[in-house]
C-alpha cells in the first residue's frame, strides 16, 4: 500500500513539472524539488528529533552516520539528481514518446542489476509480470516513437536516465537495511539539492517562480511527489525488491495521463487503453511473486 501510495503521488510530478515549466526552464524546476523537500524534512526531523530529547536527554536530535552510510548516500542523491537532469534535457534532445518509452527500461536494468550485484534470483511469476508491464509501458509510446538519426543523442541520453534510475533504486535498497527512510529521503535530498542548484545556476537564466501558479507547482513538486511520493517508495524498500519498486513504477504514465486527460484536455485512444491494461496486469502478476519481497523475508 505504501509503494502503490508512494506511486501515486510521485506520478503527479509529471503535472507539476508541466505546470512550473511555464516559467521556469527544467534544470530549475528539478532544483526546486529537491531544496524545498529538504527544508521541510529538515524542519520535521529536528521537531521530532527534539521531542524525542526533551523526554529522553540521550537521544541526538539527528542521527550518526558511519562512513559507509554517507557514501552510500552521496551516491544515490548525486545519482538520482543527475538522473533527474539528464531526463530533463532529454526531452530537448528527442521526442517525449521516446524519452518516455527509453526510461521505462528502468526496471528491467534494476532487475538486471539485481541479479548481477546482489546475485538475486527472480521466479518465472515475477519476470512474466516484467514482461507485461514493459509490453504495455512500449505500448503506450507506441503510437508516437520516433526513430530518426537526428534524435539519437537525446535518445542516448534518456537510455542514460534509466539506467541512472535503476542505479538509484538498487542504492536505495542497501540504504533501507541500514537507515529509516526518514534518514534516506533526508539525506539524499540535501544532496540532490545541491548537485541539482548548481546545475539549475549553470544552465538556467531564471531560478525563481514569478506567480503564485508557479511557486504552487513547484511547492506540490516538492512537498508531494518528493517527500511524501519518494518518502513512501524508500520505507516499502524494508519489505519489497527494488525490481519490483521499479516496476510498480510503470504506473506513473497512466497516472500522468489520466492527470493530462483532466487538466490539459489531452486525448487517450485505444491503445494507450491497452497499454495501460497490460501494466496493471504485469505489476499485479509481479506483486504476487516471492521475488517482490525482499530477500531477507522471504521464507
Amino acid at each position: 500500500m505504501a509503494l502503490l501510495l508512494g506511486v501515486l503521488a510521485d506520478s503527479f510530478a509529471a503535472i507539476f513539472i508541466r505546470l512550473s515549466e511555464l516559467e521556469l526552464g527544467p534544470y530549475a524546476t528539478i532544483a526546486h524539488r529537491y531544496w524545498i523537500a529538504t527544508l521541510a524534512l529538515a524542519l520535521w526531523v529536528g521537531v521530532k528529533r527534539a521531542r524525542q530529547q526533551v523526554q529522553n536527554s540521550t537521544v541526538a536530535i539527528y542521527p550518526t552516520l558511519t562512513p559507509m552510510e554517507w557514501g552510500l548516500l552521496w551516491a544515490a542523491g548525486s545519482i538520482v539528481a543527475l538522473e533527474m537532469s539528464l531526463w530533463a534535457l532529454s526531452m530537448t534532445q528527442t521526442s517525449v514518446a521516446n524519452a518516455v518509452v527509453l526510461g521505462n527500461l528502468a526496471p528491467l536494468f534494476t532487475t538486471l542489476g539485481a541479479w548481477l550485484l546482489w546475485k538475486q534470483r527472480f521466479d518465472r511469476r515475477f519476470l512474466l509480470g516484467l514482461a507485461l508491464a514493459l509490453g504495455g509501458a512500449f505500448t503506450i509510446g507506441l503510437e508516437d516513437l520516433q526513430l530518426a538519426p537526428g534524435q539519437f543523442q537525446g535518445d542516448a541520453i534518456a537510455f542514460c536516465s534509466a539506467v541512472l534510475f535503476s542505479a538509484y533504486l538498487l542504492t536505495l535498497e542497501r540504504l533501507r537495511q541500514r537507515l529509516s527512510a526518514t534518514t534516506i529521503l533526508l539525506g539524499c535530498s540535501a544532496i540532490a539539492s545541491v548537485v541539482s542548484v548548481a546545475i539549475a545556476i549553470g544552465f538556467e537564466d531564471q531560478f525563481f517562480p514569478i506567480s503564485g501558479q508557479g511557486w504552487l507547482a513547484v511547492l506540490g513538486l516538492s512537498l508531494i511527489s518528493q517527500t511524501i511520493g519518494q518518502g513512501l517508495v524508500t520505507y516499502s524498500l524494508s519489505h519489497l525488491s527494488s525490481g519490483i519498486v521499479a516496476i510498480t513504477f510503470l504506473l506513473e504514465p497512466l497516472v500522468a495521463a489520466a492527470g493530462a486527460w483532466v487538466i490539459f484536455g489531452e486525448t487517450l485512444n485505444l491503445l494507450n487503453a491497452i497499454g495501460f491494461a497490460l501494466v496493471i496486469l504485469g505489476i499485479y502478476v509481479a506483486l504476487l511473486s516471492q521475488s517482490a519481497l525482499q530477500p531477507s523475508l522471504v521464507e
